[in-house]
């Protein structure tokens, strides 16, 4: 009976996740909702949940084998610390720092896409907010197949209301890894895309306020010089990474990652000028060959999310030396087997706003 108590007691404080029993409530509510319909979604393969922007919750689409329908969430333990219910089965993990150097670069290629077209529709009738939509238009010579390919959505105060932007995370206040349409886009060719932006910036009037900004990137990282768009890794050290299935229903997922971050360089860090990509790889893949370029999250077997980085304990700004705690709540498809997969965590400077570089 003793060491019933004590192993409740250990499972009790394992289990604490940064948020109400009413809100995970409701969460999972949303998620089975979203899942649900995931299958009418026209060209999107993830759907991400919605929040208040009081909140910050943020969002990801998960681009990886198998995937039917997913979302992601980020919260701030301080701003709930309440204690969860849900069992918790933990999953194997990597630490990057052992196979990455500290600081570095990620070379990504543009896709030939123009994206001649973005807007926003709201969904009357529904629970699913808004629509973001969009025209794309093969610009290259050969056919790119979704594999091929990756995109980041972000919505800002500046966006440009036809989706170009050379980086949509320079200025975001949210941001999101999403799919490219389900087809083989033939050269010249102009298809439609979608996606259900849960989580964006919203007014009190529940309509999203900032303008929406899409680029997609072809798969694979690439050296700085070769690159159309480099993020900058910051000189940090994660460590502790930790990857935690909290709860599973016939369509989705919960999960948590946490991870230790340290300053390693001899300036001060702000996180708020940082993001965070959180990806799970299966052992065998995630090497690009070339130690300079790090592990490589682009991949079409990789689940990716993107998330802005709070710290759930320590200083949100970094002194060198100094070390905080991150933690991301995550939900994704029911589809996806994260027990045979590695989970990595790593920083990049917000482009444009810290010590992030471009190629010429």
């Amino acid at each position: 009976m003793r060491q019933e108590d004590d192993l409740r007691r250990k499972m009790s404080r394992i289990t604490r996740v940064p948020f109400s029993e009413e809100l995970q409530r409701q969460i999972l509510h949303k998620a089975r909702t979203m899942g649900q319909d995931a299958n009418q979604n026209l060209s999107s393969n993830v759907i991400p949940h919605r929040t208040h922007r009081r909140l910050r919750w943020q969002s990801w689409l998960v681009a990886g084998v198998g995937s039917v329908a997913a979302m992601a969430m980020v919260f701030s333990a301080w701003q709930f610390g309440q204690r969860g219910t849900t069992d918790i089965l933990g999953l194997p993990t990597a630490a990057e720092t052992a196979a990455q150097p500290l600081a570095g670069t990620y070379g990504l290629q543009a896709a030939d896409i123009s994206v001649g077209y973005i807007g926003v529709e709201k969904q009357a009738g529904t629970q699913q907010g808004h629509l973001v939509q969009a025209m794309l238009t093969n610009m290259g010579t050969t056919p790119l197949r979704p594999r091929d390919l990756f995109g980041v959505l972000a919505f800002s105060p500046g966006g440009n209301a036809q989706g170009v932007s050379e980086d949509p995370l320079t200025t975001a206040d949210w941001a999101a890894f999403v799919e490219p349409p389900d087809q083989v886009i033939l050269p010249g060719q102009s298809v439609s895309w979608s996606f259900l932006p849960i989580g964006a910036p919203e007014n009190a009037s529940g309509h999203l306020d900032e303008q929406p900004s899409l680029v997609f990137y072809r798969t694979g990282l690439v050296p700085p010089p070769q690159a159309d768009q480099v993020w900058t890794r910051p000189q940090v050290k994660i460590s502790n990474v930790a990857a935690q299935v909290l709860s599973r229903w016939s369509t989705g997922q919960s999960l948590r990652v946490d991870a230790h971050v340290t300053n390693v360089s001899a300036i001060q860090l702000p996180l708020r000028k940082t993001w965070a990509l959180v990806w799970f790889a299966p052992t065998s893949l995630g090497n690009t060959g070339n130690p300079s370029l790090g592990l490589d999250w682009t991949g079409p077997q990789v689940v990716r999310f993107l998330s802005t980085v709070q710290p759930t304990d320590g200083p949100s700004t970094l002194a060198p030396g100094q070390s905080a705690e991150v933690s991301f709540q995550l939900v994704a498809g029911a589809k996806t087997s994260f027990q045979q997969l590695n989970s990595y965590v790593t920083l990049i400077w917000q482009p444009g706003g810290g010590a992030s570089g471009k190629s010429n």
